[in-house]
């Protein structure tokens, strides 16, 4: 499977309103949580720095994006690293963003991730992840239906781990825009789906999409969860 690309990464935000809504949603959370914040595959950070400007933020993410043109505030920090490769022990870290990257973490691996959250221990995980309804809803029945490669984005019962509850919760919704129902079918098969597909299912895909609605634009709902764990050390 071909992974996501940073070009990829940076034209997915300029067909999206998202980033701003989830940025605004997390805000609201900034005094219910601690920092140091640990964003998790941050892609270039403009969601967790327009959401907590003046905080203690690590961007963390394996795909170098520097030199993006994204000038972060003197609070904030990136880091260049795989998640599962992240040295715990040179930080303190109260607090860990998951923001629809948790989909590209999981992989059939999310007993990995739930080990390396023990292995952070934060006091609270915060989650941002897609409903999987609407369009988007019906896009997925048809992957699984036809036996089509996918990796959505999965609600685990054991994630973050059991020592955590859940202690607030937030909705936004997303607007995508496509130039076209081709653009449409891409944006929901690689950028929300995570995966490649054939000439032939872009057609179907794209049959389905010409009877569901008219504009070349679909909104996705999305959960915002906020975990407090009962067993922090670093008080």
């Amino acid at each position: 499977m071909k992974k996501l690309e940073k070009k990829e990464l940076i034209e997915m935000k300029e067909i999206t309103d998202e980033e701003a809504k989830i940025a605004e949603a997390l805000s609201w959370f900034s005094e219910n949580i601690e920092f140091p914040l640990l964003d998790v595959w941050s892609w270039v950070g403009k969601i967790s720095l327009k959401a907590f400007p003046n905080e203690k933020v690590v961007h963390l993410d394996r795909l170098d994006f520097s030199k993006e043109q994204l000038e972060l505030s003197s609070w904030h920090s990136r880091i260049i690293d795989d998640f599962f490769d992240f040295n715990v022990k040179n930080w303190v870290i109260k607090t860990v963003l998951f923001c629809h990257s948790l989909q590209y973490l999981d992989d059939q691996w999310i007993e990995r991730v739930i080990e390396k959250v023990k292995n952070i221990w934060p006091k609270y995980v915060i989650l941002v992840i897609n409903k999987n309804n609407g369009v988007l809803g019906k896009a997925l029945k048809i992957f699984k239906k036809n036996n089509w490669h996918e990796n959505w984005e999965k609600y685990f019962d054991s994630f973050p781990w059991p020592k955590f509850s859940l202690i607030e919760k937030k909705e936004v919704t997303g607007n995508f825009y496509g130039k076209n129902f081709t653009e449409v079918c891409h944006i929901i098969s690689r950028l929300l789906l995570d995966t490649v597909i054939s000439e032939t299912q872009e057609q179907e895909l794209i049959k389905f999409l010409t009877k569901s609605w008219i504009k070349n634009n679909f909104s996705v709902d999305q959960h915002i969860f906020l975990y407090k764990s009962n067993i922090f050390k670093n008080e």
